[in-house]
């Protein structure tokens, strides 16, 4: 019976981290009307992962040509269960992730290919499988990161 209940609370312990895992539905969407892939805008992002129980835990401010005018956001979320950081930029999109193993890097990938989100381009870097004029337009990974490339909007 304590075998029973030991297996029971790790398959829920592993089922609670997956699901606080970031996808690549946390950060684009088909849209079907234009029968392109969208980028989130960051807020939405950000409420998409505040929901899997990622917490702002860093902001900073960068200047466009030292111009406090025209700073650009940069939130850097974090979920201790996942031990996953992702950057965003206020004004460019989702900029990079931080797995805790490049297994759970190469998941990402392999989940945003099997939805037809993207396809591979060249070695480790992959690119949209649709055209879009602003966000993301493509991603690579190194080992447990992933970095996106992103039009600016």
């Amino acid at each position: 019976m304590k075998k029973f209940i030991l297996l029971f609370a790790a398959l829920i312990i592993s089922g609670a981290c997956f699901a606080q895992r970031p996808s690549i539905t946390d950060f684009c969407y088909y849209d079907s009307y234009c029968n392109t892939i969208e980028t989130y805008s960051c807020e939405q992002i950000i409420a998409k992962l505040r929901a899997k129980g990622y917490y702002v835990s860093n902001t900073e401010i960068y200047y466009i040509d030292n111009d406090r005018e025209r700073g650009c956001y940069y939130y850097y979320l974090y979920n201790s269960n996942s031990n996953t950081t992702v950057e965003i930029s206020q004004y460019e999109g989702p900029s990079q992730i931080t797995f805790n193993s490049m297994e759970d890097g190469i998941r990402f990938v392999n989940e945003a290919t099997s939805m037809n989100y993207i396809k591979r381009s060249n070695g480790s870097k992959y690119i949209m499988t649709r055209e879009q004029e602003y966000g993301v337009c493509g991603l690579s990974l190194n080992g447990k990161y992933i970095y996106f490339d992103n039009y600016v909007y």
